[in-house]
């Protein structure tokens, strides 16, 4: 029996050599595609949060009386999951106007900046008064910054969130 019979003789029993080896071939792509893949460096990323008055999520402020409660307190907090140092701006603002596209159009209230640790967290207490009756967004936008410059021009925040609030008087 010549060598390539032997080989590739499927309707024998010496004919799998083959399939093993390609069946081995295979398993090897696959286990080396998932080691790559599982071994990435992961991409980083940042958060911010807000939290009530207790540090909770269970009570915001969202409907303010004028004279009773519109003064109010809430909590915000960054994370930094980058995997290295990172410097951040928060931006407070308060509009009337619907948010159609961020960063919204208003000059900030208040402006907080702070360089945090890879993994470091980073949280604030925040008072804000609304004086006036009527529909509000109040919304942090969190901003990556390079030394003293914004990155990216201060076109656009990497995330925000935002809290909707209705201002009434008392009647």
């Amino acid at each position: 029996m010549s060598k390539s019979k032997w080989i590739f003789d499927f309707d024998g029993n010496k004919g799998t050599i083959v399939p093993v080896v390609l069946a081995i071939i295979f398993i090897c792509s696959l286990l080396i595609g998932y080691y790559l893949l599982s071994n990435a460096p992961p991409e980083g990323f940042s958060s911010i949060y807000i939290l009530d008055a207790q540090k909770k999520t269970e009570s915001y402020p969202d409907f303010l009386i004028i004279n009773e409660n519109n003064t109010f307190n809430v909590n915000v907090g960054v994370e930094n999951h980058m995997g290295k140092k990172q410097s951040y701006e928060i931006q407070q603002k308060i509009t009337k106007d619907p948010i159609l596209i961020f960063p919204i159009k208003e000059n900030p209230e208040k402006t907080y900046t702070r360089t945090l640790e890879s993994q470091e967290t980073w949280e604030i207490s925040v008072t804000t008064t609304i004086d006036n009756p009527g529909n509000y967004s109040l919304v942090f936008e969190l901003y990556l910054k390079d030394d003293i410059e914004l990155i990216d021009e201060n076109t656009k925040p990497v995330n925000y969130v935002l809290l909707n609030i209705e201002v009434d008087v008392r009647s």
